[in-house]
């Protein structure tokens, strides 16, 4: 059982300083090893990955002339409708929702790839444990990527649903003076979505860091023992006994390594014994 926990222990300890401490110590030259280095890598291509400004759809202000002309009802003919604005940026949100479900997928095979190595490093002398050890963290991994999955969810549903602020009522009557009052709204509706784009596209990437950071913290202080124990301790075989007794005892080719190496310590201190005793004489015969 103190291996056991010795095991649990380090592999903690190695994976604090590669997914939360950024320290490589050991893997300086893996750069698939730098855990917050590559983590960092992915949030900054998934921000990237989003549109600087909202996608477009046929021909230069058709989409925004399409929506007003459906949105079209009784109403001042020198003021914005506020319809067809947040009808237009629940669509633009809804086309780019992929983008944040990618990133979780990513991260969570790379943080996979990580932990599974270390659990095997560290247990690479108990075959069996190794298995269950592997079977552990997958397990675990696979339930915190359908977690941050829904997360992702919720936020763009939040997004799609968020109740903007008044923007204020804007007049376009002069622009009207130019025979061209749709095309002057439809302008303006572009210019709206432009400029609220970024604030969507901020607090999307914000919300997948901090969640991220805190998962991951989480999976590594609290969750990956819990999960190893309930795993590996919680199982039981005939006769009531934890099987991870089973599987700490040593394999056949390890015993069998580790007497050769115990005939070999005995072998030498027999020869130390055998040289002392030849140095004792020849010193008695040359006195």
């Amino acid at each position: 059982m103190v291996a056991f926990m010795q095991i649990l222990s380090s592999t903690r300890e190695t994976l604090r300083k590669l997914l939360i401490r950024g320290e490589y110590d050991g893997f300086e030259e893996e750069a698939g090893m730098h855990g917050v280095a590559r983590l960092a890598e992915m949030l900054n291509q998934c921000k990237n990955e989003f549109p600087h400004a909202p996608p477009i759809k046929g021909a230069f202000l058709m989409e925004e002339i399409g929506a007003l002309e459906e949105a079209s009802g009784i109403c001042l003919s020198n003021f914005m409708p506020r319809t067809p604005f947040l009808s237009l940026l629940q669509k633009k949100i809804k086309e780019v929702s992929c983008t944040p479900k990618d990133f979780v997928q990513k991260v969570w095979d790379f943080v996979e790839g990580i932990v599974c190595r270390i659990l095997d490093k560290e247990s690479e002398n108990y075959p069996p444990l190794q298995l269950s050890l592997r079977r552990a963290g997958q397990s675990l991994i696979e339930k915190m990527r359908r977690r941050l999955l829904q997360f992702v969810k919720e936020i763009v549903e939040m997004e799609i649903r968020m109740k903007l602020p008044e923007l204020g009522d804007v007049d376009i009557g002069r622009l009207r003076q130019q025979n061209a009052g749709r095309v002057e709204q439809a302008f303006d509706m572009k210019m709206r979505l432009l400029a609220y784009w970024e604030c969507v596209v901020l607090r999307l990437v914000d919300a997948l860091a901090l969640h991220v950071v805190h998962a991951v913290k989480n999976l590594v202080e609290d969750q990956l023992d819990a999960e190893v124990m309930n795993e590996v301790v919680g199982q039981r075989v005939g006769g009531g006994s934890n099987e991870i007794e089973k599987m700490l005892e040593e394999s056949p080719a390890t015993a069998a390594m580790r007497e050769r190496l115990r005939k070999s310590i005995s072998l030498l201190q027999e020869s130390k014994d055998v040289v002392a005793k030849i140095m004792d004489r020849v010193s008695i015969r040359a006195d």
